[in-house]
């Protein structure tokens, strides 16, 4: 499976073909591209094998069909973006557990409901007993779905969670460029609602979380909350939080 780097460039690939009239010599492709000699002939070997593209005789290159980045396909860096995330957050290792509960067979049902991402959290403190334990969501969103709508998904799962996050794998200044009316309406009602946003900046290098609102922490409901957990976490995970007690 390409990686989600290799789809983008597969995609921009296509794209320039599309620009000079649907076929172009290897040469003409690359340069009139940035991407590094190695990367580009990856991307042209990836867009062969995944039949995207197809090599035509005299080393002329043509499209067979276009490249679709799904959301599932941001995962893999958004998770590596999560966990960099917390660790910020002094967070340690065995202190944290995340997992992609996007498509687990649960009994949860209805609209906007099972996160993408779940990690559940303990915190110590030195010199009190209590221990802080919290359970947060994430919705994640493709950049062209970067839009308000994700913020009422991530206030549902405030029903069993401690706090709620937006993901968009974007830069700050692109996404306040192209959308700005979204730009702010999505920050305003992260405020209002107390969601955090998370934005993954260089989402196709070397992808890093910058946090733009911290999620407000809520009193979890300890019922709702455990029947959640037991119905998406892995074995590993309720085995990590049995550990905690």
């Amino acid at each position: 499976m390409p990686t989600l780097s290799e789809l983008h460039d597969i995609k921009e690939i296509i794209n320039r073909i599309r620009e000079f009239g649907g076929s172009a010599s290897k040469t003409r492709i690359k340069n009139s591209m940035t991407m590094d000699l190695n990367r580009f002939e990856l991307a042209l070997q990836k867009g062969i094998e995944r039949e995207n593209l197809k090599r035509e005789f005299g080393n002329e290159y043509s499209i067979i069909k276009d490249v679709k980045i799904l959301e599932s396909d941001y995962y893999s860096e958004v998770e590596k973006s999560i966990i960099i995330q917390w660790k910020k957050d002094k967070y340690g290792e065995a202190d944290f557990h995340l997992e992609n509960t996007s498509n687990k067979d649960s009994k949860i049902v209805g609209q906007w409901t099972r996160p993408d991402f779940t990690l559940v959290s303990i915190k110590k403190f030195p010199w009190t007993f209590e221990k802080e334990f919290d359970v947060v969501t994430f919705e994640v969103k493709r950049p062209e779905k970067s839009d308000v709508l994700a913020v009422f998904e991530a206030l549902s799962h405030l029903s069993v969670a401690s706090k709620a996050y937006v993901v968009f794998p974007l830069d700050l200044s692109e996404w306040e460029r192209q959308n700005p009316e979204q730009s702010k309406r999505v920050r305003e009602e992260c405020t209002r609602h107390g969601i955090g946003l998370i934005l993954i900046e260089d989402i196709f290098g070397s992808a890093q979380p910058k946090q733009i609102i911290k999620a407000t922490r809520r009193q979890i409901d300890n019922e709702k909350c455990s029947n959640f957990l037991g119905s998406v976490l892995s074995t590993k995970g309720k085995e990590m939080i049995a550990a905690w007690k």
